[in-house]
């Protein structure tokens, strides 16, 4: 079967619109009839202030750039009249969809935003929108990058192969533009793909988004920021997701996007619920989209916990970030298609479906196939003796983790769960006026993504744990690391599990773990 694999290292937003349905083949039409390409230099960005849908909004884009999508019955001569019209020059347009690029002066944009949206044959009137890499991985620009690299090795350990890699990066000759994008290239490559495909599978990895800088934490900035990155994640998944409505049905029927939900540690479940309201955005975020976060890297993933179409991937590269987890899930639906022979919409399906169960909504490998279980008894790890200070008296203290991992593997995929239970204890030597402080007990679950091969695979995972006595992280606690490797030999897994705390000491053990 053949299949169309994009990895766009770069995404940002897109908008929405209905397009008149296409009466002939699906192979015979041509999305890029009568369609021109914006080719040159991008300007600088700046902030737009404008009143959209009757909500006074900041957002960063592109100075004097703005998108509009129109209603399916307008035609191109009526689209270059409208623009026209409002002071505006067309400068890339696909007509076959409905999107058009303009440039405007740049202290007349909010303005003419402001007049267009009151034109009912307009869709959507939005800035070319600025959007940033949603990882910590270094950038330095285009496909053959270190992180477009890391992008495509993380896809294929995940059980992906690809045909290519699609810039959507600015050049650099207008300043640090080299790790920035725009909205106007990422539409064009999504209906540059679709219409080279077709009717053929079609699988789109998307690595950013707008929104905050990454890694910038949304519960540490002011409200006025907090604002303009839920504006700006808004406006890139709103064009994504009618960029994809806008395509021919037969074109959706196949395609498939993982969307890196990005690093900002921003609740996106509002949002989302929002962009469901509009017409046909609910069906093409079931029907076509996966969102991808995670809870290991730092500041954390941006977060929905109960959505629908959103899941949590911790595989080994995400702690370098999301456009480094949805990848992986793209590799996991393409095992899927592969291996059950099923459609890239079936198989997203049953990705969906094997997270339900799991806390916040966890991907794993061993929910989708079916793979060999490999246990072992209970171990007890210990770290100690620590020394604290109750009163006048230094203490100490002895922290034991007791594990009982399970390992879940085929073809060099898997996942380990492992429950774990913590516990504080005084050790003999302290003195008798010392007490434990805080939490001394709690327990969790740690469900780890394995790859490689039988010979050597690794994972990591990442779990948070009640203190009273270490290093405090949001709630009185701290996150606790895992690595979890080895090699399988004759029906036996030879293992080696080290658990960290976060003043740097950690606990190494060796396992062994027997098929079952």
């Amino acid at each position: 079967m053949k299949r169309l694999v994009i990895l766009f290292v770069f995404t940002f937003p897109i908008l929405l619109f209905s397009c008149k349905p296409v009466q002939n083949d699906g192979d015979e039409i041509n999305l890029l009839e009568n369609a021109t390409e914006f080719t040159g230099e991008f300007p600088n960005t700046t902030t737009v202030s404008y009143c959209d849908e009757g909500t006074d909004i900041e957002v960063e884009a592109f100075e004097g750039q703005i998108i509009l999508f129109f209603q399916g019955e307008v035609n191109n001569d009526e689209a270059t009249e409208i623009i026209t019209n409002s002071g505006g020059e067309i400068i890339e347009k696909v007509p076959s969809v409905g999107y058009y690029l303009a440039e405007v002066e740049p202290s007349e944009a909010g303005t003419i935003l402001e007049n267009l949206q009151e034109n009912s044959l307009i869709e959507t009137a939005m800035p070319n929108i600025v959007g940033y890499l949603k990882s910590g991985a270094t950038i330095l620009d285009y496909c053959g990058t270190k992180h477009g690299e890391d992008v495509q090795k993380v896809f294929l350990s995940c059980g992906g192969t690809f045909d290519e890699c699609l810039d959507i990066l600015l050049n650099d000759s207008i300043g640090k533009k080299d790790t920035l994008a725009s909205l106007s290239k990422t539409i064009r490559n999504i209906v540059d793909v679709a219409n080279k495909n077709k009717t053929k599978t079609t699988l789109i990895n998307l690595s950013a988004n707008g929104g905050l800088k990454t890694n910038t934490d949304y519960s540490t900035v002011s409200a006025q920021l907090q604002a303009e990155g839920k504006y700006g994640w808004y406006k890139f998944m709103l064009g994504v997701l009618m960029t994809v409505a806008a395509l021919p049905d037969e074109f959706r029927e196949n395609l498939v996007i993982t969307i890196s939900a990005g690093n900002e540690n921003m609740p996106i479940d509002d949002i989302l619920s929002t962009l469901r309201d509009r017409d046909r955005i609910a069906d093409v975020l079931h029907s076509n989209v996966l969102i991808v976060t995670t809870d290991i890297s730092s500041p954390v993933g941006n977060y929905a916990l109960n959505d629908e179409d959103v899941v949590v991937m911790n595989n080994d590269s995400s702690y370098y970030g999301t456009s480094l987890a949805a990848p992986c899930a793209l590799g996991m639906i393409q095992t899927v298609m592969d291996e059950k022979k099923v459609g890239a919409k079936e198989a997203l399906m049953l990705v969906k479906q094997a997270s339900i169960n799991n806390p916040q909504r966890e991907l794993l490998w061993s929910d989708l196939l079916p793979m060999t279980t490999y246990s072992t008894g209970k171990s007890t790890l210990m770290l100690g003796p620590y020394s604290f200070k109750y009163g006048p008296y230094t203490c100490y203290q002895d922290i034991y983790f007791y594990v009982q991992p399970v390992m879940y593997w085929k073809n060099g995929k898997g996942t380990l769960i492992m429950p774990v239970k913590y516990e504080r204890k005084l050790t003999a030597d302290s003195n008798s006026g010392c007490k434990l402080r805080g939490e001394v007990k709690d327990s969790t679950t740690y469900q780890i993504i394995l790859s490689g091969s039988d010979s050597k695979f690794q994972g990591v995972g990442r779990q948070f744990l009640k203190s009273g006595e270490q290093p405090t992280v949001g709630e009185n606690g701290f996150y606790c690391p895992v690595v979890f490797w080895g090699s399988i030999s004759n029906g036996t897994v030879n293992g080696t599990l080290k658990l960290s705390v976060e003043n740097g000491e950690s606990v190494i053990t060796n396992l062994t773990l027997s098929k079952q």
